[in-house]
């Protein structure tokens, strides 16, 4: 009898203990997990070139106007140094017309004015060249753009006969990374029309320069010829002008060899390699924010009126001592199907809301890629 009321104690006991540990569980909140990311900046070249040197190496810190690569600078230096005589060449000049010119000096500007003839007739050449390579760009992308489209229509009937349970995830998952590669290719070759019509707006500007060093050489002729008028002096003064425009131009073309990083942060990835040729406007190099730390979970819709944006949570991590906190940042307006990464095949069949944490304190510890815990 007594062994009886004992054994009976002792299970009231125990379902009281469980009972407790379950609110606890309640006023504690629910868990999610979710993988921890970090802001990305491409560090992308102003200028076309070979890559002659490397500054650092992936994961080491660096700060903003930190080098990251050198593009062979030889050319660039050239023409800094020509340019430079150009302004010294121009100032010459201004003077002798202003002291009036020899027949040898007037024979000599003649032969210079063919020259510059020349230059504004292979200025055209090269402006229909970028024209041209203009219109194949933007021939390429519609291309791009059709497959894209088309590849995006078979991930949706893909992805609905997939919900009807008519085809496995193995498909769906080949038909959205066929999309996705479609989608790259598509946002590739828009770019190449922004840097075709980058060395478009680069020809007109060499051709308009060549035709104004040639009518400044035929000005300056006349003036040799009909003697220091003030017409020919203003002429020469503005060849000087433009000389000088010349050297400013060419010195921050020569900057731009050396490309520089405009954030702080991590080398996350070196996209190219010392030798290789790297396209205006192609990124280097990715940098990564640590202090900007997200993280994505998916929460059910019984969740929603539970949560707020700017509402303060608490995460953790089994290799990360002490508490981390963030704030929502975001909270999904659209329901999805559950991520198949992150839960079970039965779960898939669950509506859930996207729900953004950026973390506010802690997040020094974290690194891009954990699976942190997030409880609401």
């Amino acid at each position: 009898m007594y062994k009886k009321t004992y054994v009976l104690i002792l299970l009231l006991i125990f379902a009281t203990a469980a009972a407790t540990g379950c609110q606890l569980t309640e006023r504690n909140g629910e868990i999610y997990y979710g993988t921890a990311e970090m802001e990305q900046y491409n560090i992308s070249s102003e200028t076309s070139g070979t890559i002659s040197d490397i500054k650092v190496t992936e994961g080491s810190a660096i700060k903003a106007g930190d080098i990251i690569a050198q593009i062979n600078a030889k050319e660039s230096s050239i023409k800094a140094a020509q340019a430079e005589t150009g302004v010294q060449s121009a100032a010459n000049e201004l003077n002798r017309v202003v002291e009036g010119a020899r027949q040898e000096e007037i024979d000599a500007q003649k032969a210079v004015n063919k020259q510059l003839e020349a230059l504004v007739n292979q200025a055209s050449s090269g402006l229909k060249q970028a024209e041209t390579a203009v219109k194949q760009a933007e021939i390429n992308a519609d291309s791009a753009e059709q497959t894209y489209r088309l590849r995006r229509n078979d991930y949706d009937n893909i992805k609905n006969l997939f919900e009807r349970g008519s085809v496995s995830g193995q498909e769906l998952d080949n038909a959205e990374y066929t999309m996705s590669i479609a989608k790259n290719s598509w946002d590739i070759s828009k770019a190449a029309i922004e840097a075709a019509k980058t060395q478009l707006d680069s020809a007109k500007a060499q051709k308009e320069a060549a035709k104004q060093q040639l009518e400044a050489g035929r000005q300056k002729l006349l003036q040799m010829q009909n003697g220091a008028a003030d017409t020919a002096i203003k002429a020469a003064e503005l060849n000087a002008a433009q000389a000088e425009s010349s050297y400013e131009l060419s010195k921050l073309n020569l900057e731009k060899t050396e490309i520089k990083s405009a954030v702080d942060g991590i080398i996350d990835t070196i996209n190219y390699g010392k030798g290789e040729f790297i396209l205006q406007g192609s990124p280097v190099a990715t940098v990564i924010d640590p202090s900007s730390v997200w993280v994505k979970i998916y929460v059910p819709e019984k969740v929603l009126s539970q949560i707020k944006l700017n509402q303060e949570v608490v995460l953790s991590s089994d290799f990360i001592e002490g508490k981390i906190k963030g704030r929502i940042s975001k909270i999904s307006s659209e329901a999805e199907y559950s991520p198949m990464n992150v839960v079970t095949k039965g779960d898939r069949e669950k509506l859930v809301y996207e729900v953004k944490i950026t973390l506010s304190e802690g997040f020094e510890k974290v690194k891009a890629g954990m699976l942190l815990e997030v409880r609401l």
